[in-house]
């Protein structure tokens, strides 16, 4: 969608897809190619579709360690094999651009379904989370995070929408349709307030869509 409606030069961005996301090729994007090509008056815009899951560290905030996974992941050892969530700390830091957004159609509570990621014969996870790590992810202006769901919730499937719950609307939003003040431009706030109303719709009221921000940015001008 941004390289094709949004205005992004295809130059600037990067895909990765299925077997492509495998940790180094992550890991490359965010912390080379992203601190390489954004400059002090760019924005920058993360995001990830994919499977979240946690396991207790007492290391960690609130004692649980939280990881987005890669391709290929080894579920029975993700400290070596994930990526954990402290990390996107340290990417956001590399980068010298003014604004950074990191949208997550994904989650992290370890409930069955969805987003979520549980390995085989690993019994499931009752642990309940905070938004602590997320809170402090944005405490600095100009970042911001927007997720599927509360970090309690599970981010939703839909084959009759062919992407998560969330992609779908977000995609929406993106098209025009969270431009609530008609000025002809989508801004991360306005892309949150369409969601929530219209994610929470859909998903029966189970998903509720977060924004954790200081600041605001436009997204899509028509």
């Amino acid at each position: 969608f941004l390289t094709t409606r949004g205005g992004v030069k295809p130059a600037n961005a990067r895909l990765l897809l299925n077997q492509q996301a495998n940790q180094r090729a992550v890991r490359e994007v965010l912390g080379d190619f992203l601190r390489q090509k954004a400059l002090r008056e760019d924005e920058v815009i993360i995001y990830y579709a994919g499977h979240g899951t946690t396991e207790p560290d007492q290391s960690a905030e609130g004692g649980v360690a939280k990881y987005l996974v890669p391709w290929d992941a080894d579920p029975h050892d993700l400290f070596a094999s994930a990526i954990p969530m402290e990390e996107i700390d340290r990417v956001f830091g590399r980068l010298a651009a003014r604004k950074i957004l990191m949208v997550q159609d994904t989650c992290f509570s370890g409930g069955a379904g969805g987003r979520t990621f549980l390995a085989k014969g690993l019994a499931m996870r009752s642990t309940t989370l905070t938004d602590r790590f997320l809170q402090d992810l944005s405490q600095k202006e100009g970042r911001m995070i927007l997720t599927a769901s509360d970090v309690n919730q599970v981010s939703q499937e839909d084959p009759a929408l062919g992407h998560g719950i969330f992609t779908h609307f977000l995609l929406e939003a993106l098209g025009g349709a969270a431009d609530l003040d008609g000025d002809g431009a989508v801004t991360v706030r306005e892309v949150h307030l369409y969601l929530q109303r219209k994610v929470h719709e859909r998903s029966g009221g189970v998903q509720t869509p977060q924004l954790y921000n200081i600041g605001d940015m436009v997204l899509v001008r028509k």
